[in-house]
């Protein structure tokens, strides 16, 4: 824990295990990534039409925001990930050494490649959890599987899945401290609510739990 320090990393400053000012990939999304959003979002405008009216009843009798003023928050509510200070073995985390050689924050898969241990995922044992990981992407989000397995063959494979975040709505100090000690507060013009697939409990932890 670094307390009362602080570290430039990147582009981005780490003060007391936080590390604010993050960047996501310097691209634009690719193909299969735009492919999976676009689809996920007509999906969600329909819903949430559907739901308003539901939505509206239960602010009104839980709570003193207004539809506009639930709505505000979510636009403006804190997006964070974590990842360990120190390397681990931890399933798919990074750590800061990684971080500091990083442009940005690389989603999961693309962490095997940047840390040149991509054979870990087909060498892993018990639990299967990249297997799971690569399950739940395809199936709950929709991703196209890998050419391969549940393994990408190569960093362009690997870059069409998702970057995890996780909407900070309860104002924790170090997010979700569970993916690591380190807490990244992604820039809003880099991760807006609108470029968000899913910001629920992540399915790969559900579906590991479940089986």
């Amino acid at each position: 824990m670094l307390v009362g320090k602080a570290m430039l990393v990147g582009k981005a400053v780490l003060v007391g295990a936080v590390l604010v000012a993050a960047e996501l990939p310097p691209r634009p999304p690719t193909p299969e990534q735009r492919r999976v959003f676009d689809r996920a979002a007509a999906s969600a405008a329909a819903a949430a039409a559907a739901a308003r009216g539901d939505l509206e009843a239960l602010l009104a009798r839980d709570t003193p925001l207004s539809y506009e003023e639930f709505a505000a928050q979510l636009a403006t509510v804190e997006l964070v990930t974590n990842f360990n200070a120190r390397p681990s073995d931890s399933f798919m985390l990074m750590d800061l050494a990684l971080a500091e050689r990083h442009p940005y924050k690389p989603n999961p898969w693309e962490a095997l490649f940047a840390s040149a241990t991509p054979e870990a995922c087909a060498n892993e044992t018990t639990p299967p959890l990249y297997e799971l990981q690569d399950d739940a992407e395809r199936r709950v989000y929709g991703y196209d599987s890998f050419a391969a397995g549940f393994c990408p063959a190569s960093f362009a494979e690997a870059a069409d899945r998702p970057v995890y975040v996780a909407l900070n709505w309860h104002r924790f100090d170090l997010g979700n401290p569970a993916f690591g000690d380190v807490g990244v507060v992604l820039r809003r013009v880099a991760a807006s609510t609108d470029k968000i697939l899913e910001t629920r409990a992540r399915y790969g932890i559900l579906e590991t739990r479940a089986r």
